[in-house]
């Protein structure tokens, strides 16, 4: 098994290009995939073959897609106040998959989202333009869409700008390193995240990227019980392999890892130079 999981952010637009673009970059993606003999799976697919050591020939030549920050242009189109109206990347899966359905016949995306409201208002204020792009609204609607599912990406992503992130340590999730602090931003945020979507999140995306030692060996393992997380995801430019641990599962990231379809190719077919 050496599959690659594909992270996308759909409010991160510095361009109108590719590069700096993800609805550009996921609409060319679909259709770059397909071209390589490439099918878009379900995060949950893999998961399941990870834990259980099970193989599943519908993995073969598998990618996987999710997205970042929860923004609702992960669902929804927007217009952005520099490079003008965006389609938003569930609108893309879906006209992708009604004009080419034997591309990939199981396409789906998890998308990662922040539970607490009044830390994605600040974000929202702060961070973006002011737009209410950080609401929950389309929450329920992508959980009934089939093809979109909403995950924890923690509490309040230990942003500094949000109320009550500690002073030094925001901006990083490496500072998460005792049991209430975890519980908080991980358990407190898959009751809130299921009141709203109406289904409890399986799937745990660390905010940046950061895991430490408590988190993928203490915590996530010893509490599962608790946070009932299926496993947690990374952005350490790695496939996901037999040898993964559930506990930090890698990613690429469009922007970081990747910023031209021929990069993606080499990811794709196993050639990325990965650290």
């Amino acid at each position: 098994m050496q599959i690659p999981i594909l992270c996308y952010h759909s409010h991160i637009i510095s361009s109108a290009d590719y590069a700096g673009n993800g609805h550009l970059a996921l609409a060319h993606d679909l259709a770059l995939l397909a071209e390589h003999g490439k099918t878009v799976v379900p995060l949950s697919w893999v998961i399941d073959a990870l834990i259980h050591k099970k193989e599943n020939i519908e993995l073969n030549n598998a990618v996987v897609m999710t997205f970042d920050d929860g923004s609702k242009a992960d669902f929804l189109p927007i217009d952005h106040p520099e490079f003008g109206p965006q389609p938003g990347l569930y609108p893309i899966l879906l006209e992708h998959a009604r004009q080419h359905p034997q591309h990939h016949p199981n396409l789906h995306a998890s998308s990662f989202v922040i539970a607490s409201d009044t830390a994605r208002l600040c974000m929202d204020q702060k961070c973006l333009f002011g737009l209410d792009w950080m609401t929950d609204d389309w929450w329920p609607q992508a959980e009934a869409s089939g093809m979109i599912s909403i995950e924890s990406h923690s509490w309040d992503h230990n942003n500094a700008v949000c109320e009550g992130v500690r002073p030094g340590t925001g901006d990083q999730f490496y500072s998460v390193n005792t049991y209430a602090q975890a519980s908080h931003q991980i358990r407190d945020a898959a009751v809130s995240i299921a009141a709203v979507s109406g289904r409890p999140p399986e799937f745990f995306a660390y905010p940046y990227g950061h895991v430490n030692n408590f988190l993928e060996q203490e915590y996530f393992p010893g509490y599962q019980h608790q946070h009932r997380m299926r496993c947690a995801l990374t952005t350490r430019p790695k496939y996901v392999t037999w040898e993964t641990l559930p506990w930090s599962v890698p990613r690429f990231v469009h922007g970081e890892h990747w910023r031209d379809p021929g990069s993606l190719i080499n990811i794709i077919n196993g050639q990325a130079s990965i650290t």
